[in-house]
């Protein structure tokens, strides 16, 4: 089983990222899906578990890219901070990305809103903000996808 450890929307909450990860216990990978992702930084000191970044709207300089694609467990999985498809308007255009990317698995961010949702043909799970205190934890087991929304 592969468990990874996602947040978002930090904002620099740096004590906030440093006890979720502690929160998280034992994870293979670190997500941090934008809005502040210098502060994943702070995760990568607190755990051994290789980092995933994506920038978000508020990462003007960023060197991190916008989109990600990763394949956990064989599991093809999209990490987008979501504002540039519009997610705060729904996941339509987020889906259409995830499908060209064949993702079966999207993490995404932005809107501050836990929240799952499966189409079908992919899993969304928004962590909600960490800056709220809110991360998610997402199990990859035999091609099972089991997202849990969690609150500081």
């Amino acid at each position: 089983m592969i468990r990874v450890g996602v947040m978002s929307d930090s904002h620099g909450r740096l004590s906030y990222v440093t006890r979720a990860v502690r929160e998280m216990g034992r994870v293979d990978w670190l997500v941090h899906l934008g809005d502040h992702d210098s502060d994943a930084s702070e995760a990568g000191k607190v755990s051994d578990a290789p980092l995933a970044v994506v920038c978000g709207n508020c990462d003007w300089f960023s060197n991190f890219p916008a989109e990600r694609l990763l394949e956990l467990g064989g599991v093809r999985v999209l990490l987008a901070h979501g504002h540039k498809q519009n997610v705060k308007e729904g996941l339509t255009a987020l889906s259409l990305k995830a499908e060209a990317m064949n993702a079966q698995l999207t993490l995404y961010g932005h809107t501050h809103i836990p929240n799952v949702e499966n189409d079908g043909a992919c899993v969304f799970v928004n962590p909600g903000a960490l800056r709220d205190g809110r991360y998610a934890i997402v199990e990859i087991e035999d091609g099972k996808i089991r997202p849990f929304l969690k609150q500081l």
